[in-house]
C-alpha cells in the first residue's frame, strides 16, 4: 500500500518541467545582470543557454515513486538539451564545456545551494548531450542570482574550448 505522501500514479503537473519558452522575456536581463555572460557563441567563444527552473521532483527531498522521478529526469533532460542545441550548443560548433550556472529562483525563499546543484544534475546531463559531451570533467562554477518570478530560471554559460574539424 501507498503512502499518502508517495506518489505513484506519474508526475503531478507540478513536478513537469516548464515550456523551454517560459524564460525566455527575462533573457536579456538575466545577461546584463550575469559577469560575463554573453548573447554569443561561436568559436572559442561562450554561449549563454537559459533554461527553465528544475521541477522539484528532481529534488534529493523529493518524495516521489522511482518511477515518477525517473520520468521527471527524462522530461527536464530532454527540455534541456533540446534548449541548449536551439542557442548553438552542438557537437558540430565545438567542443563544450560547461562553465558557469547561475540560478534564478522562482520565488524569494531560500534554497539550499548543494541540493539546487543535485536537482539541475539532470540539466547538466541533457547539456552533455546536446553538446555531445562527457561531463565527468566539467566543474562550473554554481552561483545564486536574484529571485526571477513567476517561474525562474537557470543561465549556464558554456565555453567552445575547440574549433571543429
Amino acid at each position: 500500500m501507498a503512502r499518502p505522501h508517495q506518489n505513484t500514479a506519474g508526475v503531478p503537473p507540478r513536478d513537469v518541467p516548464p515550456p523551454v519558452g517560459a524564460c525566455e522575456p527575462v533573457t536579456s536581463s538575466l545577461l546584463e545582470t550575469a559577469p560575463g555572460a554573453s548573447a554569443s557563441g561561436g568559436f572559442f567563444g561562450e554561449a549563454s543557454v537559459v533554461l527553465p527552473w528544475p521541477p522539484a521532483g528532481l529534488s534529493p527531498n523529493a518524495r516521489l515513486s522511482r518511477y515518477a522521478k525517473a520520468a521527471a529526469i527524462k522530461a527536464y533532460r530532454a527540455a534541456v538539451a533540446e534548449a541548449a542545441s536551439r542557442y548553438g550548443v552542438s557537437p558540430a560548433t565545438g567542443t563544450w564545456a560547461l562553465a558557469r550556472v547561475w540560478f534564478y529562483p522562482p520565488a524569494a525563499r531560500g534554497y539550499d545551494s548543494d541540493n539546487l546543484v543535485a536537482r539541475f544534475k539532470a540539466g547538466q546531463d541533457g547539456l552533455a548531450d546536446a553538446a555531445g559531451a562527457n561531463d565527468r570533467a566539467w566543474a562550473p562554477e554554481w552561483i545564486m542570482g536574484e529571485p526571477s518570478p513567476p517561474a525562474g530560471c537557470v543561465l549556464a554559460v558554456m565555453r567552445n574550448t575547440e574549433i571543429p574539424g
